[in-house]
C-alpha cells in the first residue's frame, strides 16, 4: 500500500511538472525594454523612425542576474540596434564623475550606460541631476588623475584593453 501511494505521489509530481513547463513560457534573457527621456513627449513613444527633437532613447538589456546595461539613441538618430551590450566589456573613462559645486556623484549611476560604441553626452547627465546656474559636470581621468571638465561633444565609450 505504501508503494503504491509513493508511486501515485511520484507520477502526479512528474505531471504537474511536465504540464507546468508545457503552459508557462520562461522568462526571456536578455530582456529589452526601451524608453525616451524627454520633456515633450510621452516615454512610452518608442516606436519611431527617428529619436524625437530634445529626446533620449534609452534601450536598456537586463540579463538573467538582473544586471542592466543600456544602448543610448540621440535626437535625430535612427534606433537601430541589434548588438547585445553584455558581449564586450567597456574601457570605463573614468574614476568618478559628478557635479564639482554640490558634489554629486554620479558615478554608480552612469554603470549602465558604459556600453562600447555609447557616446555620454551632457542632455543625459542633466536629465539626472537639478541644474543651477553654477553646475560644473566634471570627472577624474582614471590614466592622469586630473579633474576633467566634463566635454560638450560627449565621452565615447572604447573597448577595454
Amino acid at each position: 500500500m505504501a508503494s503504491l501511494l509513493f508511486c501515485s505521489a511520484r507520477v502526479y509530481n512528474a505531471v504537474y511538472a511536465f504540464l507546468k513547463w508545457l503552459l508557462t513560457t520562461p522568462e526571456q534573457y536578455p530582456k529589452v525594454t526601451r524608453y525616451l527621456l524627454s520633456d515633450e513627449f510621452d516615454s512610452d513613444d518608442t516606436e519611431q523612425s527617428r529619436v524625437p527633437e530634445n529626446s533620449i532613447l534609452i534601450e536598456q538589456w537586463e540579463n538573467e542576474t538582473g544586471q542592466k546595461k543600456c544602448n543610448l539613441f540621440y535626437e535625430g538618430e535612427e534606433p537601430v540596434s541589434d548588438s547585445n551590450p553584455f558581449v564586450q566589456s567597456p574601457e570605463v573613462p573614468w574614476i568618478w564623475i559628478g557635479d564639482k559645486t554640490t558634489e554629486v556623484d554620479l558615478t554608480a549611476a552612469m554603470q549602465k550606460y558604459l556600453v562600447v560604441g555609447n557616446v555620454i553626452r551632457l542632455d543625459l547627465i542633466l536629465h539626472m541631476i537639478q541644474v543651477r546656474d553654477n553646475t560644473q559636470i566634471v570627472y577624474i581621468n582614471p590614466r592622469t588623475l586630473e579633474e576633467v571638465k566634463f566635454p560638450a561633444d560627449g565621452v565615447k565609450i572604447h573597448v577595454a584593453n
